[in-house]
């Protein structure tokens, strides 16, 4: 994904000039490139070794430059956090993946990041790079559940604040032990026997702190990487709060969206930034690629995808698989159904849950769906828009715009839960506002 990143660079590379200096290494390297070479080869020499202190220099600030930019998750970024995984371990993982109608690439490398045990039970965390997301993954032994999956995108990292990132919380390992009767809020009471939370931490921090149920434990990182496991934990004990230990003993607050414990309330908050009104409504204009049946994508038999796992399956008269972004492994289905054709669709990911239903695009022009319930961080935001948008954007309640991965109608994005409410704008060929849906913050 290329969110303003020539920009984002030029900035940081702004910030670390000295403005006490002077110097114009554009004028340098002008001056070096016209020295003359008829004055000798001693000249000459004197002329090369200019210019390599020139490009040396250039290159030397580039890389700080560079590191600024990857921040203290650079070893995510741009490197191997860890150690690789065994051979038992990636060939688990293969046969994981291969059994995933939406899988990651098969070349995926699996790294250990944690092993820890806890009342007989042995938790291993893995991490791996697939296109522009960053994935973890927690397996157990001796105790039943997972394995938890989650991924947060790279620019989500790019960006970061803090030097750490949650990426799962409140993860439910072993049996709910319920306790009757119910409390007067109609929830029961009750222990689960265990939950896992854990995240990225970058390569200066120490250990991260996470509070829950009013006790704040401190876990080490490992490979870059942190990871908490709770055993038998009180229904609704949630974490509320974590920190990142980092130089000094500095306790820097981490920002993450608490796991849901009660059903969240129907007051919707509007997001704050991006279009707020339309500037003209399309023509109703459907997908013409769609209508006329082309293939394009892959069919559902190429996929992997059988028919009888979409709830209008048995109805389907045509579908298509599409991959809107060749870094997000998630794939859209799009289909007619019906004899009126209705256009439906079903988002299938390895790493989430998918969204999907059925759309009405004369008056909707945009259709989104979100998934990402639970204690992952992250939420999938994926749909289908019809042939009068040529260009979508995510605003986020941040103020951060990224571009959303857009071809043959469908989209798919990755975002931080803890930036909804989000809103999803939608553009013409002429760069005009012809649809706006808000996404609100309900999970």
């Amino acid at each position: 994904m290329t969110r303003h990143g020539d920009s984002l660079l030029a900035e940081r590379l702004s910030a670390l000039e000295d403005p006490r200096d002077d110097s114009n290494w554009e004028d340098v390297l002008r001056r070096a490139l016209e020295q003359p070479l008829e004055r000798g080869a001693w000249l000459r020499g004197r002329r090369a070794l200019l210019i390599a202190a020139v490009i040396a220099a250039l290159m030397l600030a580039l890389g700080v430059a560079l590191a600024a930019t990857l921040g203290g998750f650079s070893g995510w970024l741009s490197g191997k956090p860890g150690s690789p995984a065994s051979s038992t371990e990636q060939r688990a993982f293969q046969q994981a993946n291969a059994r995933s109608w939406a899988s990651f690439p098969s070349g995926t490398k699996l790294r250990r990041l944690i092993v820890t045990r806890a009342d007989g039970a042995t938790f291993r965390l893995f991490g791996f790079r697939s296109g522009d997301e960053i994935c973890l993954r927690l397996v157990a032994d001796g105790i039943s559940g997972g394995p938890y999956m989650s991924c947060v995108p790279r620019l989500e990292l790019e960006q970061a604040k803090a030097p750490a990132a949650v990426v799962m919380v409140d993860a439910a390992f072993g049996k709910a032990h319920v306790k009757r009767p119910a409390r007067p809020d109609g929830f029961f009471n009750g222990v689960q026997d265990a939950s896992a939370s854990f995240g990225l931490a970058a390569a200066n921090v120490s250990a991260v702190e996470l509070k829950a149920g009013g006790k704040t434990q401190r876990v080490f990182t490992g490979g870059q990487a942190f990871l908490l496991i709770r055993r038998h934990v009180p229904f609704c004990s949630v974490v509320d709060r974590v920190f990142a230990i980092g130089a000094a003993r500095a306790r820097i607050a981490v920002p993450f969206r608490r796991s849901l414990c009660r059903v969240p309330s129907l007051s919707l908050k509007k997001p704050h930034y991006g279009p707020t009104r339309i500037d003209r409504k399309p023509l109703r204009r459907l997908i013409a690629w769609l209508i006329q049946r082309e293939p394009r994508g892959l069919s559902l038999h190429q996929a992997g995808v059988p028919r009888s796992s979409l709830y209008h399956g048995p109805n389907i008269t045509f579908a298509r698989v599409l991959q809107p972004d060749p870094g997000n492994h998630a794939r859209v289905v799009i289909s007619l159904v019906g004899r009126h054709n209705a256009i439906c669709i079903a988002t299938i990911s390895a790493a989430r849950g998918g969204g999907g239903g059925c759309a009405s695009l004369f008056d909707y022009p945009l259709a989104p769906s979100v998934s990402g319930f639970g204690g992952a961080q992250s939420a999938l935001i994926s749909g289908i828009a019809s042939d009068a948008i040529s260009r979508i954007d995510l605003f986020l309640n941040n103020g951060e715009r990224w571009p959303v991965p857009f071809k043959d109608n469908a989209f798919v994005v990755l975002a931080p839960k803890i930036d909804f409410p989000a809103k999803l704008v939608g553009y013409d060929s002429r760069g005009r506002v012809v649809a706006i849906e808000d996404l609100p913050s309900i999970f």
